[in-house]
């Protein structure tokens, strides 16, 4: 578990380190990096690159004004994307504790518990107890991870927003004007992604 977690986070940090040092012919990762992450984390991982990608295409030639604009974008884009895989690395540690959890077995072993009546009234009293102990655990995981997944999805959504835009206003010459926006958007919603990675953080150190 612990080296599974600790590839997991060394990919992430790759991935993080070519997101912002990134070149205009440089991939993002490998495949065998992808590897690493397990379905839905993986598809988050792959959209990121794929926006950094479609707006580092935008800047070709010489340093020119509208490519002064599009370096803006991709900044925000990228720190946007970095969000989102740390985000996914979190979500899949969650997300195997889960696993390991197995929240049929404690669900099902909880209501076979209350329905005991071979063993002593306490053998049985300590069983649930300690069952319930445990279903509360899944329940908090179930929760971060749907979290996790639910802020993802708005972040994804406005990056994905934030690419198309910005590939429009390129090709309309007016990418200048909403650069601003697209920037305090992104950079809201990434604040807003910190705060739920610092809560998970706290859930996810627990196990």
């Amino acid at each position: 578990m612990f080296l599974i977690g600790l590839a997991v986070g060394l990919a992430a940090v790759v991935l993080i380190a070519l997101l912002i040092g990134r070149r205009p012919t440089a991939s993002l990762s490998t495949p065998s990096e992808y590897e690493q992450f397990m379905p839905p984390w993986r598809d988050y991982v792959r959209d990121a690159e794929r926006r950094t990608a479609e707006i580092d295409r935008l800047k070709v030639g010489e340093a020119t004004p509208i490519r002064d604009e599009i370096d803006r974008v991709e900044r925000a884009v990228i720190t946007g994307s970095s969000a989102i895989v740390e985000l996914a690395v979190t979500g899949q540690k969650l997300q195997r504790v889960l696993m390991q959890l197995d929240p049929p077995a404690v669900r099902r072993e909880l209501a076979n518990a209350t329905k005991e009546t071979a063993l002593p009234p306490d053998a049985t009293s300590g069983r649930i107890t300690a069952l319930k102990s445990k279903l509360e655990q899944v329940e908090t995981i179930e929760s971060a991870i749907e979290e996790t997944r639910g802020q993802i999805g708005l972040l994804d959504a406005q990056l994905e927003e934030a690419t198309v835009s910005t590939v429009a206003l390129v090709h309309t010459g007016q990418l200048h004007l909403q650069t601003p926006q697209i920037e305090e958007q992104l950079s809201s919603a990434v604040l807003d992604v910190q705060s739920l990675q610092a809560a998970l953080r706290e859930v996810s150190d627990n196990y």
